[in-house]
């Protein structure tokens, strides 16, 4: 969890996790999913959130350590993928931002036939403003 700012975890109590998933089912534009294999058990995470202005979703996923290697990250964003579109006709892309450092994730990313895309999104801005480039991440679908 460290790409995210969390080596140590949330810091969150009961209290906090029960006010988080309240909020997180209140919004029919984010789905997070529990990630396990039958060989490693509980291995992470994955997340899309929905941006129907601009028709397409952000993805995450997380992945214990101890996970990580076996192909999971692979098989459970393809997946995700695969929801995201079967699921929201109004979404045409999917994008993420992995932090430059995290070549693993750049990787990740590639294998799943994200490709970066900066021009079609060169001015694109994240939620505080911040220019998202250069390592924003696009999948296009070809207009599906």
């Amino acid at each position: 969890m460290k790409w995210v700012g969390s080596p140590d975890g949330l810091g969150y109590d009961s209290d906090a996790m029960a006010r988080w998933l309240e909020r997180l089912q209140a919004s029919p534009n984010r789905q997070h999913f529990v990630v396990i294999s039958s060989e490693a058990g509980f291995c992470g995470e994955a997340y899309y959130a929905v941006d129907p202005m601009h028709r397409r979703a952000g993805l995450d996923i997380k992945i214990r350590p101890e996970a990580q290697g076996r192909g999971v990250a692979s098989t459970a964003l393809a997946a995700l993928i695969d929801r995201v579109f079967s699921s929201t006709a109004e979404v045409e892309s999917v994008w993420t931002e992995p932090s430059e450092v995290n070549v693993a994730a750049r990787k990740l990313y590639w294998r799943c036939g994200l490709l970066i895309n900066s021009e079609k999104y060169k001015n694109f801005k994240d939620s505080k403003g911040k220019s998202a480039l250069p390592y924003l991440l696009v999948f296009e679908t070809g207009g599906q």
